[in-house]
């Protein structure tokens, strides 16, 4: 019998022989989700997200193949369908970073006064593609708030239906990550100015 041109490396087959990955996979994925339900929770009790949204329902996904790779989104308050008009979703992609995006409506913001407060926000990126969903942060669909003038940020804001802003935080600081959210939301929540019943 002629043997299959398909062959595992030594790598793969190491992998496939041992429970010990899909074990660890499997118990990181829990204790992620555990840490995303904390800062739902917190994101909750936030006095800045109170005022925004009458809505305190998150929700929690998880996934396999975002780009070939397994993930976890937190959506607050939670979103259903296309059409909404805002949301703070945090995303950990396995193998990168874990994420905080802002996205909201266009039309719920003031384009020229709302471009200068963007403009001040340190380590964020703005998406300047047209994939919504795109998650790759050092894609060339994202760049530097700081990169961008005013008048950039305000074409932005003008152009499209939907803003959305962006941070990393490093896996290592995991721990700390229902703090860390908190803050960085807090802060684009105070820059944007967004009113309330947006949701």
């Amino acid at each position: 019998m002629r043997k299959s041109t398909i062959k595992l490396t030594k790598h793969e087959l190491d992998f496939a022989s041992d429970t010990i990955y899909p074990e660890t996979k499997q118990s990181v994925m829990l204790k992620m989700r555990e840490l995303f339900a904390e800062c739902g929770q917190k994101l909750n009790q936030n006095v800045l997200y109170q005022e925004l949204t009458q809505n305190g329902q998150f929700k929690i996904t998880k996934g396999e193949q975002y780009k070939g790779l397994p993930y976890l989104v937190l959506d607050c308050p939670q979103i259903k369908g296309s059409d909404f008009d805002w949301v703070a979703r945090t995303m950990f992609w396995w193998g990168h970073y874990i994420s905080c995006n802002l996205i909201i409506r266009t039309d719920m913001l003031e384009p020229k006064k709302q471009a200068s407060a963007l403009h001040q926000l340190k380590k964020t990126r703005i998406l300047t593609g047209h994939n919504l969903w795109e998650q790759e942060l050092e894609s060339d669909a994202y760049s530097k708030l700081s990169d961008l003038s005013i008048v950039d940020i305000t074409h932005i804001l003008q152009d499209n239906t939907y803003l959305k802003i962006s941070r990393k935080i490093a896996l290592r600081k995991h721990a700390r990550l229902p703090e860390i959210t908190n803050i960085i939301y807090s802060e684009w929540f105070t820059a944007l100015g967004i009113k309330k019943g947006a949701d």
